[in-house]
């Protein structure tokens, strides 16, 4: 016997939900124009709107085309955290990030969800079935790859894109708007490495790359910062405040930037695309970083070493290989790293967190960038090319390590003895002769090495003397 599940969908296109309030978020984003009229509509004194359309759907059924017109405007209030919402069913789903509560579950696996559709699209993985949807037509893919593919053969929603910053716009017109704020002239030049600003405060800032000077002091613990903005994100690390909470996954970050470029990882949304490959980007900072590599400019120079590099951030980071500083503690075991996506990766190990699920396989890695690489093994997309032999790769570091079989480069030397290697694993793993560092333990008998390996070996005699 059939079972029908209840299909809200939308009079604008032919995207459909089995979650009301996924629906009204689709008509508030996809199409605003018709969002803002019911709402204008509502508040004008039209009391009964009608509510959103649905059907019947079983499982062989293909969607209806009657679909939903209104919105409600936001009248629920949620009493944690004092955020409004447009429906009761919107304010319901909201609360459950506050208490935890997960009352959907996987039949076959018992895993829980927040909601139907989260449940829906979970169960598709069990079924083999195809969990990218095109937001546009409605039509469903196998894997992310081939969604961003099926993308480029709909006229683009954001199809005039700026040649110098890769942004993308809806209209000509905002996009000549845009161009202005390029041609605007850059009369404010750095003396040190020619770069131009169009305001005296921006060159000001920038300068502070060279000179090390960091002006804005936390009050808490007193480190030092180059901009207030980036105190004022640092001092959300002591309150532990996060107002932007995930409406997909109710996971809840400092800034909305950044809720919106994570919300981009349940979308598949990469709006910006670099105009010289056609690779689209999360983020216009990840697209910049990018462009650099189709250029040699390598602006921020180590005043150490005289290496170069084509991000501030990377030399920062560098500079510490010359002082040692590690400024980042883990408060758990007092482990110290170079950089915060270090400890932050790190901390996951002690609370056992995993947030980012392949939806192929149901395999569950520490970060986004370990999950892209994991599924690339599903789609088999190599996109890291050897330009001399024509060899690709999954990995960026994988094509690096082959390179070097042609050059014979070997970058990384030991501060102790001047040997040199061809990877920071290997020099790393060479340190730890000279320190003495022995970080894998045995969790049976307490012996520690300064190798995975020779740890593997140990366990084995723990092995054959249990048999």
């Amino acid at each position: 016997m059939e079972t029908c599940t209840l299909v809200f969908a939308c009079s604008q296109c032919l995207v459909f939900h089995v979650d009301e309030g996924f629906l009204h978020q689709h008509i508030e984003r996809v199409h605003p124009e018709a969002y803002r009229t019911c709402v204008k509509s509502a508040e004008n004194g039209a009391e009964n709107l009608p509510p959103p359309s649905s059907t019947p759907m079983s499982p062989k059924t293909p969607p209806a085309q009657t679909h939903s017109e209104t919105v409600t405007p936001r009248s629920r209030t949620c009493s944690h955290c004092g955020k409004s919402f447009r429906s009761h069913a919107d304010l319901t789903r909201h609360q459950r990030t506050h208490t935890g509560e997960r009352p959907f579950h996987c039949s076959q696996c018992g895993k829980r969800f927040i909601t139907a559709w989260d449940l829906t699209r979970h169960q598709r993985t069990h079924e083999k079935r195809y969990p990218f949807f095109c937001s546009q037509c409605g039509k469903s893919f196998e894997s992310s790859a081939e969604l961003l593919q099926h993308k480029q053969t709909h006229p683009a929603k954001l199809q005039y894109n700026c040649r110098q910053c890769g942004k993308s716009f809806d209209s000509l017109l905002e996009r000549s708007k845009h161009r202005q704020t390029h041609a605007i002239r850059r009369q404010y030049k750095c003396p040190q490495c020619e770069k131009s600003y169009t305001r005296p405060s921006d060159m000001r800032r920038h300068q502070r790359s060279h000179t090390g000077e960091r002006p804005y002091h936390c009050a808490l613990c007193g480190k030092t910062f180059k901009s207030s903005s980036g105190e004022k994100k640092h001092q959300q690390t002591h309150t532990g405040e996060r107002p932007f909470p995930c409406s997909h996954c109710g996971k809840r970050f400092t800034r909305l930037p950044i809720l919106t470029r994570h919300e981009r990882i349940h979308t598949g949304e990469r709006p910006y695309l670099c105009s010289k490959c056609g690779k689209s980007f999360l983020s216009l900072g990840e697209l910049s970083k990018h462009q650099k590599c189709h250029t040699e400019e390598r602006p921020y120079l180590c005043s150490h070493c005289g290496k170069g590099f084509k991000r501030e951030g990377t030399l920062i980071k560098h500079r510490r290989t010359h002082t040692g500083e590690r400024p980042f503690s883990c408060s758990q075991c007092d482990k110290t790293f170079t950089d915060k996506s270090g400890l932050t990766r790190h901390e996951l190990i002690h609370t056992g967190e995993r947030p980012y699920i392949c939806s192929q396989c149901g395999k569950s890695f520490l970060s986004s960038g370990e999950l892209l690489k994991h599924q690339r093994f599903h789609t088999g997309e190599r996109p890291f090319h050897c330009s001399e032999c024509g060899k690709s790769y999954t990995q960026s570091c994988y094509l690096k390590r082959h390179q070097q079989s042609h050059t014979g480069e070997r970058p990384y030397h030991c501060s102790q003895c001047r040997k040199s290697f061809p990877s920071r694993t290997q020099l790393k793993r060479h340190m730890r002769l000279h320190t003495g560092e022995k970080c894998f333990q045995c969790s049976q008998c307490g012996d520690s090495f300064n190798l995975a390996s020779l740890l593997k070996a140990h366990q084995q005699t723990h092995t054959v003397k249990e048999c």
